[in-house]
């Protein structure tokens, strides 16, 4: 083999171990490890369904965007008008991979809005993040 054939080996031995590395990092995060539902219900069609709706989405959406290595947490907060619900996203950024945030946000919305229905707070925490609600500043 020529010195340029082996390079070429090489390099794209490297690009499928990183690729499979990312792959890995990503099923990883969402390990599942604890979910807490508050006590207190709301009752379907309150308001605040749709203000943890809207928390939730904007957690997904904005947060792993405005994660940054040392910070890795974002809080928001909707509506201006009652019910307020409050919320938080926290990032572990074992590699500062932002699609790994980003699964695994997405990840614990799901996860929590399935396990803990018409709750008035609730929080889970994966391999590599961590998501919460509640109807008090966090």
């Amino acid at each position: 083999m020529t010195k340029t054939t082996l390079l070429l080996s090489a390099a794209l031995m490297l690009f499928c171990f990183l690729g499979f590395s990312v792959a890995a990092d990503a099923a990883k995060s969402v390990e599942y490890k604890s979910r807490n539902c508050s006590a207190e219900r709301y009752r379907p069609g309150d308001q605040r369904k749709h203000s943890i709706s809207v928390v939730l989405t904007q957690l997904v959406s904005e947060a792993v965007d405005r994660i940054t290595f040392n910070n890795k947490d974002y809080r928001a907060d909707y509506p201006p008008q009652k019910p307020i619900v409050y919320g938080h996203a926290h990032c572990l950024w074992t590699f500062g991979i932002k699609s790994t945030c980003r699964s695994c946000v997405r990840a614990a919305k799901k996860l929590l809005l399935h396990g803990c229905p018409h709750k008035v707070g609730a929080s889970i925490e994966l391999e590599d993040c961590s998501l919460r609600y509640e109807n008090h500043f966090i």
